[in-house]
């Protein structure tokens, strides 16, 4: 905006610069107006960026049940024993549970909303041979054992790759090979309540 020049000391204002700032006041106004106006919506310009959430999900643990601990079980199919010592009765989560399943999305297949853990551990073929391990099989404690089901990602240090590869099938070691695995144990069902509270998971492998 151009500036005018005026001989009156500072502090007073002539006719002429009045009758200068009385119009750019009312253009300022309203620019002033057409802005609010634009961003609240009011000539329904807002109205097309904004969008819907839909309504939430079901409330898939409405008692509060607690994942208190999810253990480790392997069975050895032939003569070879002990060559997967963290899988032997363990805990898979000694460092995180007790926990309350969280919302983590929704199921692929059907859009259903789905609660669970996700828990990381590392497995250890501490024998002298090549073994091949099974994807665990899990079991729930409570009145549902099915309640669950679980996922396997692998595996950070087999391939050297971050966590994300869905296995179909268990992986192999060899002779004193660890990997990282990932688990996603989640629910798309109500998690009922237990009578003496939470659940347990039991993570069952066979080694071969």
């Amino acid at each position: 905006m151009a500036s005018v020049r005026s001989s009156h000391p500072i502090g007073q204002v002539g006719p002429r610069r009045r009758s200068l700032l009385f119009p750019v006041a009312v253009l300022c106004v309203a620019a002033i107006v057409l802005e609010t106006a634009a961003v609240t919506g009011v000539f329904g310009l807002a109205n097309g960026q904004t969008r819907s959430t839909g309504p939430s999900g079901p409330d898939l643990n409405p008692y509060g049940e607690r994942i208190v601990a999810i253990g480790g079980n392997i069975t050895y199919a032939g003569p070879a024993r002990g060559y997967f010592p963290a899988l032997n009765g363990t805990s898979l989560c000694p460092h995180l549970c007790p926990e309350t399943p969280l919302v983590w999305g929704t199921d692929g297949s059907n859009g259903s909303p789905e609660i669970g853990v996700r828990f990381f551990y590392n497995v250890t073929n501490v024998g002298n041979r090549t073994a091949n391990l099974s994807l665990p099989v899990l079991t729930t404690g409570g009145p549902d054992p099915t309640l669950f089901v679980l996922e396997t990602y692998c595996c950070y240090s087999a391939v050297n790759q971050p966590y994300g590869e869905l296995l179909t099938v268990g992986p192999q070691f060899t002779a004193g090979t660890t990997i990282g695995l990932e688990e996603w144990a989640f629910t798309t069902s109500v998690i009922p309540a237990v009578t003496g509270g939470n659940y347990t998971l039991y993570a069952n492998f066979t080694a071969t």
